[in-house]
């Protein structure tokens, strides 16, 4: 989840916890929970939470394994308002006065973004993103593996498999209110007493070099 289909997501929250445009927030801790519900090696379901260099806290509740398709959320806490971004298209802007206005944006962002690519490179002109602007997203998704270790194999007793359509679909019993009691809550699942949830420590990524360091999986 954290590297893939999802990766977008971390990369959007890091980029708005930025206090300089143009960049990402530059992780300090990460502390991570990773699990799999299907019978794979890498995650399918990850609880995270980042603490950046300016000492704004991500978290990051996600599965692949939820009953129904939900629309990822992106939840932006500031000083004067609460932002809900959904899906890449809508945003509703909370203030603390109460007032409230909604955004709605359906064009197709993959198109623009490859069409940006293309200008970039056939006039030779810097990318948006580029690999120095990439870095805190890599040591905060080197910092999960760190935190955690090995992701964590449910056991099968929470697990729910069934025939759908051609394939096969694999269900975390209750994932979905999961996700959304984390999410509303702002914790990791172990903190709101999911019963196959397994803590993890927080890692320093503040001074990281390389992957693995000679702490992996703690």
């Amino acid at each position: 989840m954290v590297n893939n289909p999802l990766a977008h997501m971390l990369a959007n929250q890091l980029y708005f916890a930025s206090m300089k445009p143009g960049e990402m927030a530059e992780p300090v801790t990460v502390q991570a929970e990773l699990y799999h519900g299907h019978d794979i090696e890498s995650e399918d379901t990850s609880s995270l939470r980042i603490i950046t260099a300016d000492n704004v806290e991500l978290i990051f509740n996600t599965s692949l394994c939820s009953d129904r398709k939900i629309d990822p959320i992106v939840a932006i806490e500031c000083d004067n308002a609460t932002i809900e971004y959904i899906n890449f298209e809508e945003a509703t802007i909370t203030r603390n006065n109460g007032n409230a206005e909604q955004l709605n944006d359906p064009a197709n962002k993959g198109i623009h973004m490859l069409e940006r690519f293309s200008e970039c490179f056939e006039a030779d002109k810097p990318y948006a993103a580029t690999l120095e602007t990439c870095r805190p997203f890599t040591v905060s998704v080197n910092g999960v593996f760190e935190s955690c270790g090995c992701p964590h194999r449910i056991d099968k007793k929470h697990i729910r498999r069934f025939e759908d359509g051609d394939s096969v679909k694999t269900v975390i019993e209750d994932i979905d209110s999961i996700l959304q009691a984390a999410h509303s809550a702002g914790k990791l699942f172990s903190e709101i007493g999911v019963d196959w949830a397994k803590k993890s420590d927080p890692f320093d990524v503040g001074e990281y070099k390389q992957f693995p360091s000679s702490g992996f999986g703690g």
